[in-house]
């Protein structure tokens, strides 16, 4: 296995190193339009549906323009994907994927929920791709997860929950009961921190498979403080910021490759640049590819 880690990270460097130079977007950069905050306790970057494909010329510039802009603007402490990272889950999209990001190296910390594409997109190959999804997140950023599409992290002294679809699903996650007393037990524990909570699926709150899970999920997420529930699958050319209650809130991201020239009535492209400060979060939306801040920009006050 040490083997085929390393043969996977030479393969991936190299070939996204000859691309990236063919197409232009290895090099520059610079800051533009950056306009940072400071004296914040955490910074980290939320993107969603890069969906690499292994001859799109479009999205490798795109995804390499974005990477850049955050490693030379915003210069955030993480990034986390939420899925879809891949269009068909093949080995050569997942070289990619992760041949840029360690090329560019946009942050110190790489984190990934697993998106319906990622596993094939309903052609019944969950378990293999699945596991070839891990193994490359494994292989690339060193985070091990176990056997369950969900785990957790602290970061910075704030809690990032992953959920994941446990069966092959298109346009909804099949979250277990078990995953949801799994998640339940953190929000439990992290209502004694009173910090901010943030939740990471690749499909919206509301898009799981059964319907009374849906409503578990919200039952959740509600009952809790300061929980942050981040999705992304629907290309939305809105940015959706939803309040559930007076302390949680759901957010659901457009795809952060799609180009839009209408910036005033279409949010493709747009991801988030969340920024964590003792007694409050506040969020902003930017066009990473195009070096631009959104009109999106919301605080929200820790209780």
């Amino acid at each position: 296995m040490l083997v085929i880690s390393i043969l996977r990270k030479i393969t991936a460097i190299v070939l996204s190193f000859f691309v990236l130079m063919w197409s232009g977007t290895l090099f520059g950069g610079g800051n533009e339009n950056v306009q940072n905050t400071e004296n914040y306790n955490l910074n980290f970057t939320v993107l969603s549906d890069v969906h690499m494909e292994g001859n799109n010329t479009k999205t490798f510039k795109m995804f390499s323009k974005i990477l850049k802009d955050i490693k030379n603007n915003v210069q955030s402490n993480a990034v986390v994907f939420l899925g879809d990272n891949t269009m068909n889950g093949q080995e050569i999209e997942n070289l990619f994927f992760y041949g840029f990001i360690s090329l560019i190296d946009p942050a110190e910390k790489i984190y990934t929920a697993m998106g319906n594409h990622d596993t094939g997109n309903g052609i019944n190959k969950y378990a293999e791709l699945s596991e070839r999804f891990w193994s490359y997140y494994k292989d690339f950023t060193g985070e091990s997860v176990s056997d369950k599409p969900y785990y957790y992290r602290e970061v910075n002294g704030y809690l990032f929950i992953f959920l994941g679809s446990e069966q092959d699903n298109v346009n909804s996650s099949f979250v277990s009961q078990e995953q949801l007393e799994w998640l339940e037990v953190l929000l439990n524990s992290n209502d004694e921190t009173g910090r901010p909570v943030f939740v990471f699926n690749h499909h919206p709150y509301n898009y799981l498979a059964v319907t009374a899970n849906a409503a578990e999920l919200e039952r959740i997420l509600t009952q809790h403080r300061n929980v942050f529930y981040l999705g992304g699958h629907t290309h939305t050319t809105k940015v959706n910021f939803e309040t559930l209650d007076e302390d949680s809130y759901s957010i659901n991201l457009p795809r952060c490759t799609d180009e839009s020239d209408d910036y005033a009535n279409n949010d493709a492209g747009l991801g988030v640049q969340i920024y964590v400060f003792d007694n409050e979060v506040h969020i902003r939306a930017r066009r990473y590819y195009a070096s631009q801040w959104a009109n999106y920009e919301f605080t929200y006050a820790v209780r």
